[in-house]
């Protein structure tokens, strides 16, 4: 509360501005009833310097599309709020709107003599006024009279009024009146009560209830991502009988990140409250060596620091609680909404826009300044979504299509500025490791080149070549616009090469890699032959890809390869035939091996090589079984048989395991016959019967499991 001495010292220095101005109060001039003979007055007294200023304000005052609102709110941010802070309330700034008059609060520290000083002059201004929503040339605080002839300040020791009317000179506007009042506010705390034009006998747009309505409702809840101190702002409607009719409340929570905003409004309806949040990710960046903005002026400190040729411009991203990003088109600000550009993110910054707002000027080189910002602005905050595992491969959704061909070229400046920086930053995943690579460095590779669990189908090195499956087809489609390469066959067959040189950890030549990985790289690798890219068949017929029934691996570049079967009979292997592994069954796999080359044996040849193997002086060294392979080939193709080889040279093997050859010694088909071999040769137990006691006879037969 302020002392009597603070309210006389207050009141002296409001006196003193007016004097200064040579204004003339209301009560002397209200006995001068015609309107031009008052203006006529106003004018000899003030200074010329100062008309001078005014003349442009009154100017542009009921042209201009400056909003008031807005106005108000940044002069609110650039207060200070330590008193607020210390009481542990946030800054907050409320508006009352009345049919007749607006009653606006903050529990700024207060007004000071620096304070009146700057809102009773013109072209000066106690707050930073070449950043931030600052009307438009120059209108800044004296936008109010667009809608209000009259505004009451109030605040600490200060109670004063500023007047204006359309068609005056303009000298209430900064020539203040000392107001006494009984009312006595908290502290800190300051209330501007505007009282509103007369719209019965004013013609001016922005002065109509419903132009003062559409202002207070582009207040949205975002503008608090934009704030530097404002952490509440209250709206509150009243009807004619000063019952409260609506109400909105947005307010800025904190956050344990520093880059995470909560935003929370309450609306109410007739006493019915309807809650609603909002989540960002906001990154703040500064813009240099800018240009001026052409819709402002600028005080000659200001010129002379060139205030004008840095902004700090905003990126927002809207999140779910869960923070995931939530994809959906977001406005361009200048403080207040101009429109949607075709961005899933928020922009803010201190854009020059046309006479009606509506959009950014496309030929302004500040705003061009302005757009090389806000390109690091996302890229700064992409590095920061690193940190966060649901955005470190999500945020992708942020960025821009470009292929979209609808692109307007101003904006399409700033698509490619994201391009360039993000192909040299370090903010993507390859399919191993946490460690950020850029795009550059990664592929991707088709639906064909990838495993059922969508890794590569052969390793693709250390560091990793081939971008995380975490990454969507979708998320994956767009990268493809911003650098992200597809790996074409060649790489790959790089990968493949490197995989067979290491044996031991070969995923193509172990034992242990399933029938379907098998099936997915043979459809991978025969689709250079259908599609007869020689330049990946000429590779491919050298490399060890055909797996051999002696279990060693063989290119077919490195002679024939005949097929396991052929007309339905087993090709034997130990007759010096190449074979391809009989565990090889998948169909896929087959049409690979044909393409490469492997083909099915002739039968005839087949006989010659069974044949050709027996013709030696001593006994081939075959195993049982593939003496069995042997016997049935040949018993298969017996329609075949010529005169190549005797059949005299086979040997078969005898129930003790031996090979020999039946057209050397007499030998004994094996079978369950009562008079068969096995049953007349073999030794009887000692009896009385007859046949009781035989020795046996010591014959060879053939094996008992049966030779044909």
């Amino acid at each position: 509360m302020a002392s009597s001495d603070g309210r006389q010292r207050a009141k002296e220095l409001v006196q003193e501005i007016a004097e200064e101005h040579g204004y003339v109060g209301e009560e002397t001039l209200q006995h001068i009833t015609n309107p031009e003979a008052r203006r006529k007055i106003e004018t000899a007294l003030h200074k010329k310097d100062v008309l001078g200023g005014l003349s442009i304000i009154t100017h542009h005052l009921y042209s201009s599309k400056a909003r008031f609102i807005f106005q108000l709110l940044q002069n609110a941010d650039d207060n200070q709020y330590s008193r607020a802070a210390a009481s542990g309330s946030v800054p907050f700034v409320s508006y009352r709107v009345f049919p007749d008059r607006i009653i606006i609060e903050c529990n700024e520290d207060g007004f000071t003599h620096k304070n009146l000083t700057a809102i009773c002059s013109v072209g000066q201004s106690s707050k930073t006024g070449a950043q931030g929503y600052i009307g438009e040339k120059g209108i800044g605080f004296k936008s109010i009279f667009m809608v209000a002839w009259k505004a009451h300040i109030q605040s600490e020791a200060f109670s004063f009024t500023l007047r204006h009317k359309k068609g005056e000179s303009g000298m209430g506007m900064i020539s203040p009146v000392w107001e006494e009042t009984g009312e006595v506010l908290e502290s800190p705390l300051t209330r501007i009560t505007l009282y509103l034009h007369n719209t019965e006998n004013s013609n001016a747009v922005a002065e109509t209830p419903e132009a003062i309505r559409t202002q207070f409702d582009e207040l949205q809840e975002t503008v608090l991502l934009f704030l530097k101190k404002i952490r509440r702002i209250n709206v509150e409607f009243y009807d004619n009988n000063g019952k409260q009719t609506t109400s909105v409340t947005h307010v800025r929570t904190a956050q344990f990140q520093p880059d995470r905003v909560k935003l929370e409004s309450i609306f109410t309806t007739n006493g019915r409250p309807q809650k609603r949040i909002k989540h960002f990710h906001v990154t703040r960046v500064s813009a240099t060596k800018l240009e001026k903005n052409d819709n402002r002026t600028y005080s000659e400190a200001e010129e002379a620091a060139k205030a004008y040729s840095f902004s700090e411009v905003v990126v927002a991203f809207p999140l779910s609680e869960a923070s995931v990003p939530i994809v959906e088109p977001q406005e361009i600000f200048a403080f207040l909404p101009v429109r949607p550009a075709g961005f899933n993110f928020i922009i803010q910054a201190d854009f020059v826009t046309n006479a009606n707002r509506q959009d950014i000027v496309k030929d302004s080189l500040r705003n061009v300044g302005l757009l090389h910002a806000v390109g690091e602005a996302f890229v700064s905050a992409v590095i920061q979504f690193q940190a966060y595992e649901t955005l470190r491969y999500r945020w992708v959704q942020f960025l821009p299509d470009r292929q979209n061909g609808s692109w307007d070229p101003f904006w399409l400046g700033l698509v490619e500025k994201i391009t360039t920086l993000l192909r040299s930053a370090p903010v993507f995943y390859d399919h191993k490791g946490f460690v950020p690579r850029t795009v550059k460095e990664l592929f991707r590779v088709a639906f064909d080149g990838l495993d059922e669990h969508g890794d590569p189908l052969f390793d693709d090195g250390n560091p990793a070549q081939v971008i995380s499956r975490r990454y969507s087809q979708t998320e994956l489609h767009v990268l493809g616009s911003y650098g992200l390469r597809h790996a074409d066959h060649l790489r790959i067959v790089d990968w493949l090469r490197a995989d067979l040189r290491t044996a031991k950890s070969s995923r193509m030549k172990s034992p242990d890699t399933p029938e379907s990985w098998h099936e997915r790289a043979a459809n991978f690798l025969d689709a250079a032959f259908v599609k007869k890219v020689h330049r990946i068949t000429a590779e491919l017929v050298n490399l060890d890809l055909i797996p051999l029934e002696d279990g060693s691996w063989a290119s077919a570049s490195s002679g024939p390869i005949y097929f396991a079967q052929a007309d339905g009979l087993n090709v034997p292997t130990d007759v010096g035939l190449r074979i391809l592994s009989r565990r090889v069954t998948n169909n896929q796999r087959t049409l690979l091996f044909k393409s490469l080359g492997v083909t099915t044996a002739q039968l005839r040849m087949v006989r010659r090589q069974i044949l050709q193997s027996y013709r030696t002086d001593t006994h081939p060294d075959f195993t049982i079984e593939a003496s069995k392979d042997h016997l049935k080939f040949l018993y298969g193709t017996e329609n075949l048989a010529g005169g190549e080889f005797p059949y005299e040279a086979i040997a078969i093997f005898n129930h003790r395991g031996d090979s020999q050859r039946p057209s050397q010694q007499i030998m004994y088909l094996a079978n369950d016959d009562t008079h068969g071999a096995m049953e007349v040769f073999k030794a009887t137990s000692p009896g009385l019967n007859p046949g009781d006691g035989a020795i046996g006879y010591c014959w060879s037969n053939g094996e008992e499991e049966g030779l044909l």
